[in-house]
């Protein structure tokens, strides 16, 4: 990843590899996208925060029945 930073930001890098300069509404939508499944996934756990808890308590059903054999 170090590379790859280093030849985007590096000023005689560019030339070389042929890479143009970037503008900040490019590094806005960069951040974004690296960002989204962070803030997506962050808001689910708020949202839905038990969305496991009905498949925890048939496991736990499930379990009690067999201990009772």
């Amino acid at each position: 990843a170090l590379l790859q930073v280093s030849v985007v930001m590096l000023p005689f890098a560019r030339p070389v590899f042929e890479v143009g300069t970037e503008l900040g509404t490019d590094w806005l939508l960069i951040l974004l996208a690296a960002v989204a499944p962070l803030a997506i996934v962050e808001a689910w756990k708020v949202l839905a925060p038990d969305a496991g808890a009905a498949s925890r308590r048939i496991n736990a059903i499930d379990a009690a029945n067999r201990a009772g054999r």
